[in-house]
């Protein structure tokens, strides 16, 4: 992982939580790359219980730079304080964004750099992602407008504009951070990544690239769903963020959002209130908290300073 001097350099950022055998697979396959460009792996331990850290602590790699918090500040924390360690304590010039369950295939980040010299100015770049058995990992397909783009596309020369993207596997330049600031790190979890995209993509095309293709190791593929989870609640309680944050989101982007919000909220009610659920006045309540919160929810958006921490590599 040694660059030339005209190399692009490039830090992937990692947040793991309590998924060791995982983080050890995603470290091996970025370590793997068929690019140099890759020059710093940081790792955002967002205080796991289950040996994370003193398996970490073996790693004798100066290229892998490691933070173990001392609370589990959510995916949207870990997100932020490992894109403010990219801006403050590199100079690379992008970083690569993504979970502890994302295995890059070896050529994932050369797609990406390839894009993004072909295409030149971006706000953000996201890999192909698929589930373990090859299908479109479900969580993770990107907003793009045209209809059926996925039966359409022609994967070896396509590069679709899209509107938000989910943060396994993108790609950010240094000057996009700078300019647009980092995620939200009061949401938590959930919705985080949609809000930080479509804060970059209303203004800066972005694009997604359909030959850096990464796997999401997830249990099932599908999406959230509030209606269908079968969890218990102490799981169940996150949907509250859910709810907050899309609230929030919607609220930022205009009336036709909003709207958008307010049906998707009436719809889930009433799927939660005639149709069969597990945990059916639990998650309701859920529904009714968070959608409550993001009334009053107002977060706020930090930027850094370019010359916040240039050091010595």
């Amino acid at each position: 992982m040694n660059n030339g001097s005209n190399m692009k350099k490039v830090s992937a950022v990692v947040v793991t939580y309590n998924r060791i055998e995982l983080l050890k697979e995603n470290i091996e396959s970025l370590l793997n790359q068929n690019t140099k460009s890759l020059n710093n792996i940081i790792i955002i331990n967002n205080n796991s219980t289950d040996g994370t850290k003193e398996y970490l602590e073996t790693i004798n790699n100066k290229c892998v730079k490691i933070y173990h918090l001392n609370e589990n500040i959510g995916g949207a924390g870990g997100f932020n304080y490992g894109i403010r360690k990219f801006i403050e304590e590199t100079t690379d010039d992008f970083v690569w964004i993504m979970d502890d369950d994302t295995i890059p295939k070896l050529n994932a980040l050369s797609e990406l750099i390839l894009a993004s010299d072909k295409i030149g100015a971006f706000g953000y770049l996201a890999s192909n992602v698929r589930w373990i058995n090859g299908e479109f990992a479900k969580m993770n397909i990107p907003s793009i407008d045209s209809k059926n783009w996925l039966e359409k596309m022609d994967f070896d020369n396509a590069y679709p504009r899209i509107k938000k993207a989910t943060f396994v596997s993108l790609l950010f330049s240094r000057s996009i951070i700078i300019k647009y600031g980092l995620p939200i790190k009061d949401f938590f979890i959930w919705g985080d990544d949609t809000e930080f995209t479509q804060r970059i993509s209303i203004n800066e095309p972005s694009y997604f690239v359909t030959k850096s293709v990464v796997i999401h190791k997830i249990l099932k593929n599908e999406g959230s769903s509030i209606f269908e989870d079968s969890s218990d609640k102490s799981r169940l309680a996150r949907y509250r963020y859910g709810f907050r944050n899309g609230y929030y989101t919607s609220k930022k982007n205009g009336k036709n959002a909003l709207a958008i919000q307010w049906l998707y909220i009436a719809k889930t009610l009433i799927k939660l209130m005639f149709f069969k659920t597990t945990n059916r006045y639990f998650k309701i309540k859920m529904l009714f908290k968070g959608t409550v919160q993001g009334f009053f929810f107002n977060p706020v958006v930090e930027k850094l300073q370019e010359n916040e921490g240039e050091n010595d590599e």
